[in-house]
């Protein structure tokens, strides 16, 4: 079963369930039920887990210290969960709760996704810089444990200006990252958002994907340079065949050589999803045009052998892959 099933599955678990005065208030669930509990008190249960042990401000933070039932962690400097992959975990999650909202049509579920949209546009915003996504963020001030104060990836973590002063973000934000976030946006405008949500979905990908191409299909950091892996496609304008040449010249050489212009299209396969969910949701143009230009440029370019180069051989054992 892939992620994105896993979340969508995650997500109907995580929701209170809220049936007729027959079936079971589960939402007044507060401790672990038995494993022979009805599948409503089992799911009334995981979503007050969620919103003790994960949730900051829309925010989904996994890898979280264990605490007992009943007990909410605050999510700040002095108590870190995995921050750094929030905005991935978030993304899927509200794609989860999409599908939860079109199954049950449940009211609860739109105003939880409310609270999830709200989420993803602090995750935004708190970085300063207009279509420029955080990793994560926790709140409070100074250096995070675990994370800062033994030294370790400190360059990435900043603090929030003006609204946003007590919250602690980290940088660096990927493609995958986007993607998910994109991904999450995707659903919930198709099969929950009521009307102002749609709007304020539009606004944020709008935003998202102007950052993306007036950047050449990089996500470009506070600091002015691209993130490490913030590359989300190859701008089709052959002037910047000389960067992602001088970029990929590794692995042009891994696939024997190839020239920028004959990359196959499936080197394309991160941005264009984006460019049709923006097209998609905002109605704008330009999304689509540009969608078409890159298709054109690589859609009848050959798909290099990858079983004669070692990039796809396995190099690790079983037990250490994600």
């Amino acid at each position: 079963m892939n992620r994105c099933v896993i979340f969508a599955v995650m997500s109907l678990a995580l929701m209170p369930y809220r049936g007729n005065a027959s079936q079971c208030q589960a939402e007044e669930v507060t401790s672990r039920p038995p494993d022979h509990s009805p599948l409503a008190v089992k799911a009334a249960y995981l979503y007050q887990n969620m919103l003790e042990k994960h949730w900051l401000d829309g925010l989904y933070v996994s890898i979280t210290p264990t605490a007992p039932d009943g007990v909410t962690l605050q999510h700040s400097v002095e108590t870190s969960g995995n921050v750094i992959h929030a905005g991935v975990w978030t993304g899927r999650y509200l794609g989860g709760v999409a599908y939860q909202y079109a199954v049950t049509q449940d009211p609860a579920a739109r105003k939880h996704g409310g609270d999830v949209l709200h989420g993803l546009k602090v995750l935004r915003a708190v970085t300063g810089k207009p279509g420029l996504l955080a990793r994560g963020y926790m709140k409070g001030h100074g250096p995070v444990v675990g994370w800062e104060r033994d030294g370790n990836d400190s360059v990435e973590w900043h603090q929030g200006q003006r609204e946003f002063a007590n919250y602690r973000w980290y940088g660096d934000v990927s493609v995958d990252n986007l993607n998910a976030v994109l991904y999450g946006y995707a659903l919930y405008f198709d099969l929950a958002a009521d009307d102002q949500q749609k709007a304020f979905i539009a606004r944020e990908v709008d935003e998202l994907m102007t950052h993306l191409l007036d950047n050449h299909c990089r996500i470009i950091d506070i600091d002015g340079e691209p993130t490490q892996w913030g590359h989300v496609g190859i701008d089709s304008d052959p002037q910047f065949d000389d960067y992602y040449k001088e970029l990929y010249g590794r692995r042009f050489r891994r696939f024997g050589g190839l020239g920028i212009s004959q990359f196959p299209l499936r080197s394309q396969l991160m941005l264009l999803p984006d460019l049709l969910i923006a097209h998609h949701v905002t109605g704008r143009p330009h999304y689509l045009e540009f969608y078409h230009k890159v298709v054109a440029r690589r859609r009848d370019n050959p798909e290099p052998d990858f079983a004669a180069t070692a990039l796809f051989v396995a190099i690790r054992p079983p037990a250490y892959q994600h």
